[in-house]
């Protein structure tokens, strides 16, 4: 039986983070030198700049760039010059705080809209702010009149270090060509910033700046107490490992909705390896607690695997008891049989029950394979 020793970390900014630690012997060890985390970031502020005015976008234009849902938010008046006016433009601000210690390893720009019912459009593109200037640069590819399109655009080899990520703002520009007179607008759906970076071991947490939303706005704290753990027994298979280690955490949905819904909670997926003579999981999860309030982890919280076969959200194992270990997950294959051990991704899903009250909140989890 291989245990993962037992912590408290924070929500940060509606983001969990995990620490790689593993038990060898009677004493603890870090297991990795450092993770590789991912996280997405909404837009928090903005600007609409007509040339002679700037108009600040409200909550609810923002609220429209969150989701891919068609609720776009839409900026009619593009200028008719057969060029673009560096005056003329739509600001986007980001707000993540990503410390100054962690290495970049790529920065991604997802952007989904659509033209109006026109072919007035003849080009636009992103201009991206690297801490100095607009210099940089990403033509936008525009679709045919009311079609959506998604464009992913990499921008790692400029916006390069976390200074760069954390002032990172944009400006989307567009123009019509002359004598063309017919208006043509632009409704964006969804813009999301993607940021994959690593974490050397010594590093704390970070503290993101939270989104405007309606979920709670978590204020980061970081602790670690750790419990005691059988030592696990030694493992004759040199492909084999003797400890669970979790090595990677990937935010798949950081923008909650308190209407007690998975769908609009916050996601995971959390990369794992595990012993590969032991082919069931355990979690458990302690209650969300802040100062003021708690979100009971009971019902609230669910786990599946691919690599199990509870492997989707419709047979999901949901926590039935804080701070004791759920029902398992019999694993029944390894997502990558080069690598040492059985690697698995665990999905984890938390919906927010209506009401709750915002503040720090934090949670305590383990893990157990037998």
């Amino acid at each position: 039986m291989s245990r993962y020793f037992y912590s408290r970390y924070s929500l940060i900014s509606i983001i969990f983070l995990f620490f790689v630690a593993t038990i060898i012997g009677s004493s603890f060890k870090k297991a990795l030198a450092e993770i590789s985390v991912t996280e997405n970031f909404a837009v928090v502020s903005g600007v609409d700049s007509s040339g002679s005015s700037n108009v600040d976008l409200t909550i609810n234009d923002i609220n429209k760039l969150k989701f891919a849902d068609s609720n776009r938010f839409k900026r009619i008046g593009w200028p008719m010059a057969g060029a673009f006016d560096e005056n003329v433009y739509l600001e986007f601000v980001f707000s993540p705080n990503i410390v100054a210690s962690a290495t970049i390893s790529s920065v991604t720009l997802v952007h989904n809209f659509r033209k109006s019912n026109s072919n007035a459009l003849n080009s636009a593109k992103f201009e991206i702010w690297d801490g100095s200037d607009f210099t940089h640069s990403e033509i936008v590819t525009i679709p045919p009149s009311s079609v959506d399109a998604t464009s992913s655009y990499d921008i790692s080899s400029y916006i390069n270090t976390p200074q760069k990520v954390n002032n990172l703002k944009i400006r989307f520009l567009a123009y019509r060509n002359p004598p063309d007179v017919i208006e043509s607008a632009t409704s964006h759906d969804y813009l999301n910033l993607k940021v994959t970076y690593t974490l050397p071991e010594s590093t704390s947490t970070p503290t993101s700046s939270p989104i405007p939303d309606n979920s709670p706005t978590p204020t980061p704290t970081l602790t670690s107490t750790p419990s005691s753990s059988p030592t696990p027994a030694s493992t004759p298979d040199p492909d084999d490992v003797n400890a669970i280690t979790l090595t990677n955490v990937t935010i798949t949905k950081s923008s909650a909705v308190a209407d007690n819904n998975y769908d609009h909670g916050w996601k995971w997926v959390l990369d794992l390896t595990i012993p590969k003579t032991e082919d069931e999981l355990l979690v458990k999860f302690g209650d969300w607690t802040s100062n003021t309030s708690t979100i009971s982890a009971v019902s609230n919280m669910r786990i599946y695997s691919a690599q199990s076969i509870i492997n989707s959200a419709s047979n999901a194992v949901v926590v039935a008891s804080a701070s004791a270990f759920s029902d398992g997950l019999l694993l029944t294959s390894d997502l990558d049989a080069t690598k040492l051990g059985r690697q698995i991704q665990l999905n984890v899903e938390v919906k927010i029950p209506p009401g709750t009250i915002g503040g720090g909140y934090s949670t305590t989890y383990d893990f157990e394979s037998r």
